[in-house]
């Protein structure tokens, strides 16, 4: 009970006296980002391509009392839980189960930016001992470039949210290891994990490790390093208690597209060094208080970038003045100013990525080498600036001296000339309207002839030099943001209610269970993870941790081009029963003006090496990586398969395997596999040991043609001529041959299936489904391995007769992480039921320091 009364008395006292200004932090925040409390529906790119859906999926699977663990409707499968993108244990989501999806999403990000200003407020305070500094710390990093732009990825601006408090925290637990601080971080850094974004996690992890030993490194001692080993620990326990996310992720991560990506992967998305005049002309490509419209053509030509989300880094004119301001009188006797200025400029320098030298430290240096979007480190660097901006207003409200107002007067000179130089750079490559340009010029001489009228001030007089800067400071980053933050309404929300390009896609596929699939080629209402919001199955999508062999083999996440440089007999095994299109439909449309396929059976083939493809003279086929055609060999229960693809060639050899029956009839049979265009086949040739022998084809092959089912304003739908499987039996030599026997699906979730099947030979059981080592098989009851076979796809080995195979997929990296997790919370509630310092744990000489030296 005294417990309780204590802390009903401090919260008392702090409302006492921070309620205000905490009131004060979160209407301006919340108005900052209008797109939130606004009636309208808002989606642009990811968010409502990626990230609502994605949340759409969760309640699905929670609705249904099933674990998010894989979602069988993007490509053939994929990792759901182990990708974390749609944050399927990140508490906080809860909303989208409880709520109508807007609703959701809305009162979501209101959350989060209440989370962001609450934890910025009370970080800013605590660094600078002053409130209305700390509203202008909140301010600042809350209304950033890099938090406006990254509304469009949820879990990004969720994770970033986090990073105020955990900083926070991080302070306090070094100033007074305590059993409750100790755990608070150790849980705010686990909700940061389960937001679901692992480069966000890492920026954290980076800014407080090198916040540390920064620290240490400008008064080193064992003793110091003792305090802040015990203080990083904390972030020990908040992995643990994340484990059930984290471990996961990290296994996936091991098979993954991450796992090998080259430098120009990492690379790309880097800040042009022309980016940087964002901090100071956030509105030289139009918007804002400009007459401009802005727009992402003149976004690109001014900054060579189209994703101008990736790359906003504006913190406000007066902000950054402060905040260089506060580096240069306090760089040498502040260690906190001078480890946040380090910091800042250190993060700069790796968003500019392959600008810089500092490449290679993105491509080289071990988890580093993780992630992509260099551009995206200046969140850190506003987050440094906001923090050094804080602590200078701090000293401008109380009395500025006049030393104080001279390096005010330099840096805000200082910005002036850069402004000028960078207005004269970019003056002959683009056109910029007027106020793009005089707005931010006549902020800054408004603000030296205040500083310059200060200085015939009287001393006390001066804090109203840091008051009068503040406004202007606020209504500054306050107006930019609101005008900028709003570009989420851009689009109407693809996920509210389905087209009817998605009504009628969900209408005709085949069977209940996403083993019928649609492709979506060039941009429409079912691109990337839209369709999400009927659950239609679809071949395209979009994580940023895909299986290497997916995105080696066949990466049909990001372009038209790889879908259509697959053979047909490949799209087809993955049971894709629709294309949709857009005008150009490609070899879809093409008029079959001949065969697709040939078939001959020859005699035995004893004696005989390998036959050859002669090709005829004509052809119309003139892409060099598209496929081409097939050659199909069948010997009983024999089958081989050799896959030709590019310009025709004069021949082509194909080699007869070793184990190949030769005493009895072989069936050759080729089989066009493509889009478009036509070639000619002239003669097969068998080479034997007594010579040659020549069968006539003379056949001209053709595109197989789709056919055109549907139209939706420009946007058209195709549907396969070809039988489709979900599951078959085949030959390990043609594993897209469904010839062995059949499969049928008795019961299915989206974790577990299980399938009757009757097998004519021995062979395998292939699944229409992207392979993943966390799926398991039993096969009549007994454990069998699951194999990747054909690039791609799921197998498990079957004997000749009737079988009933069940596969379930059971990451162990989940089980063993939630278990970590349980275990670490009962420990973590164990420990929060004494709060008391934790002397027979950690023993320091000084029980708190000065939090600036």
């Amino acid at each position: 009970m005294s417990s309780l009364t204590t802390w009903a008395s401090r919260c008392a006292r702090f409302g006492r006296r921070h309620g205000f200004f905490l009131l004060i932090t979160i209407v301006l925040v919340v108005l900052s980002y209008p797109a939130w409390i606004h009636t309208g529906v808002p989606g642009t790119d990811d968010l409502s391509n990626l990230n609502i859906p994605q949340r759409q999926l969760l309640k699905w699977f929670y609705d249904n009392g099933r674990w998010p663990l894989w979602n069988p409707f993007n490509f053939g499968g994929q990792p759901l839980l182990a990708a974390g993108q749609s944050g399927p244990l990140y508490l906080p989501n809860i909303v989208f189960v409880l709520f109508p999806i807007v609703f959701a999403t809305k009162l979501s990000y209101v959350l989060h930016e209440i989370l962001l200003a609450v934890g910025m407020y009370a970080l800013s305070w605590h660094v600078s001992r002053h409130r209305v500094a700390a509203v202008l710390g909140a301010v600042c990093f809350a209304d950033s470039g890099f938090l406006v732009g990254h509304q469009i990825h949820t879990q990004m601006f969720d994770a970033m949210s986090w990073l105020p408090l955990i900083f926070l925290l991080f302070l306090r637990l070094h100033e007074r290891f305590t059993r409750r601080r100790f755990v608070f971080l150790g849980l705010a850094f686990a909700m940061e994990v389960f937001a679901g974004h692992p480069q966000i996690t890492f920026y954290t992890a980076l800014f407080v490790v090198l916040y540390a030993a920064l620290m240490w490194l400008w008064s080193p001692s064992f003793q110091a390093l003792k305090r802040w080993f015990f203080t990083l620990t904390a972030f020990a326990l908040g992995g643990l208690l994340a484990s059930a996310q984290l471990i996961p992720t990290l296994q996936l991560v091991s098979y993954s597209d991450r796992a090998d990506v080259s430098k120009s992967f990492l690379l790309l998305g880097s800040l042009p060094w022309s980016g940087l005049l964002q901090l100071l002309l956030p509105f030289a490509a139009g918007g804002g208080y400009t007459s401009q419209p802005f727009t992402v053509n003149h976004f690109e030509t001014l900054y060579y970038i189209p994703n101008f989300w990736e790359f906003l880094s504006y913190a406000g004119i007066v902000f950054l003045i402060a905040a260089i301001a506060t580096a240069c009188w306090k760089f040498i006797k502040d260690r906190t100013v001078r480890t946040l200025a380090v910091i800042g400029v250190f993060t700069l320098l790796l968003a500019l990525g392959s600008n810089t030298v500092f490449s290679h430290i993105l491509t080289d240096v071990p988890v580093f080498n993780l992630f992509r979007v260099p551009a995206r480190y200046v969140g850190l660097t506003d987050f440094s600036l906001a923090i050094l901006a804080a602590i200078g207003f701090a000293q401008l409200l109380q009395a500025s001296s006049q030393r104080t107002l001279r390096v005010l007067i330099t840096s805000t000179v200082s910005v002036l000339i850069v402004v000028l130089l960078g207005v004269r750079w970019i003056g002959p490559y683009v056109k910029m309207t007027p106020a793009g340009f005089w707005v931010p010029l006549t902020l800054l001489v408004l603000l030296l002839l205040i500083i310059v009228v200060s200085f015939a001030v009287p001393d006390r007089a001066k804090s109203w030099l840091g008051y009068g800067l503040a406004v202007i400071a606020v209504v500054d980053l306050v107006s930019q943001t609101y005008s900028m933050s709003q570009f989420v309404e851009w689009e109407q929300g693809h996920f509210r209610q389905p087209t009817p390009l998605q009504k009628f896609i969900s209408t005709h596929l085949s069977g209940p269970y996403p083993f019928s699939r649609v492709a979506s080629l060039g941009t429409n209402s079912l691109m990337l993870d839209r369709s999400a919001i009927n659950r239609i199955p679809s071949i395209n999508g979009y994580d940023s941790l895909v299986a290497d062999w997916y995105v080696r083999d066949v990466n049909l996440t990001w372009r038209d081009r790889t879908f259509l440089s697959e053979p047909r007999q490949f799209i087809n095994a993955l049971g894709v029963e629709y294309i949709v299109t857009g005008a150009d439909a490609g070899g879809l449309t093409s008029s079959s003006q001949g065969v697709a396929k040939w078939m001959h059976w020859l005699p035995r083939l004893k004696n005989t090496s390998s036959l050859r493809i002669v090709m005829g003279a004509h052809h119309t086929v003139i892409d060099a990586y598209a496929p081409l055609f097939s050659v199909t060999l069948q010997s009983g229960s024999h089958y081989y398969t050799e896959q030709i693809s590019g310009w025709p060639a004069p021949s082509y050899v194909i080699p007869i395997p070793k184990t190949w029956p030769k005493t009895a009839a072989t069936k050759v049979t080729i089989t066009s596999q493509s889009w478009q265009g036509t070639f000619n086949v002239k003669t097969v040739q068998l080479f034997t040991s007594h010579g040659t022998v020549s069968y006539n084809v003379n056949r001209t092959f053709g595109a197989r043609v789709w056919k055109k089912v549907a139209d939706f304003n420009g946007v058209t739908v195709w549907k396969n001529p070809n039988p489709l499987y979900a599951a078959w039996v085949t030959s390990p030599n043609d594993p897209l041959h469904p010839d062995y026997g059949t499969a049928k699906l008795k019961a299915w979730t989206p974790n577990q299936q299980s399938w009757t099947v009757n097998a004519g030979h021995s062979g395998e059981f292939v699944l229409s489904q992207t392979y993943d080592p966390n799926w398991e098989a039993t096969v009549d009851g007994k454990k069998t391995p699951v194999t990747r076979i054909s690039s791609m796809l799921t197998a498990v080995h079957v004997s000749r007769g009737k079988h009933v195979i069940t596969l379930n997929y059971k990451p162990r990296s989940f089980q063993a992480g939630l278990g970590i997790s349980l275990i670490t919370l009962l420990f973590s509630v164990i420990l929060l039921l004494d709060g008391s310092s934790v002397r027979n744990m950690v023993s320091f000489k000084n029980k708190s320091t000065p939090r600036r030296n």
